[in-house]
């Protein structure tokens, strides 16, 4: 007999001897842990893909853009385990008033997150500028921009609604989406290559050579 259900039938035992012990710590950990597997997948999906297609010429990613790539990972992270906070301290669509919520203050740490997030966009803007144009690295920064502003967007329509099942579901997709961007925009920085081919670059002179006086 195959193990696999004793494997699942304890997992799910273990699971929910944890949940009633610890209760939503085990489910916020749980959710981190989540996150990090599409932001690892990203990772190692980048540097399979690097192998793959060797290019030509050594990376040279400017100083300021790396700087501001770690940055941006160590914001990103900072920013989703403090949404945590302003979720688990918050209503869910469905949920029983009986539930018991992390004991922080809603709005307090709302502004926080709110904060926190307008600051990863001054990180993430500068790197999109330090960029060189039509680089892997700037278009993923780009791309990027776009989907924390659409995090953002989805966060701020949240509140006044009254928190709708598809309004819980969008910011959970999006706080992955969110992770897994800054990592791929951290990996093309740490990849990135001067604008102009290698080939195009002019071939170096050689010396012609003299011939003696007289000869």
């Amino acid at each position: 007999m195959s193990p696999s259900p004793h494997i699942e039938f304890g997992n799910r035992l273990l699971t929910g001897a944890l949940c009633a012990v610890f209760g939503r710590l085990v489910v916020a950990a749980h959710f981190l842990a989540a996150v990090l597997l599409p932001a690892t997948a990203t990772a190692t999906w980048t540097r399979v893909r690097r192998l793959d297609h060797e290019v030509s010429g050594p990376a040279v990613p400017p100083r300021r853009a790396v700087a501001l790539s770690r940055l941006l990972l160590a914001e990103t992270a900072v920013l989703l385990i403090v949404g945590i906070a302003v979720t688990g301290s918050g209503p869910h669509a469905g949920d029983s008033s009986d539930v018991n919520r992390m004991p922080f203050d809603r709005a307090g740490v709302t502004v926080v997150h709110g904060v926190l997030a307008a600051g990863c966009l001054v990180p993430s803007g500068l790197l999109f500028a330090a960029l060189s144009g039509g680089s892997p690295a700037r278009r993923r920064t780009g791309v990027f921009l776009a989907v924390f502003g659409a995090q953002g967007a989805v966060g701020v329509f949240q509140s006044p609604a009254s928190l709708p099942s598809m309004a819980v579901v969008l910011p959970l997709c999006g706080s992955a989406l969110v992770r897994a961007g800054a990592v791929r925009v951290a990996c093309a920085v740490r990849e990135h290559r001067p604008a102009g081919p290698a080939d195009d670059r002019p071939a170096p002179q050689l010396a012609r050579p003299t011939t003696a006086a007289g000869a």
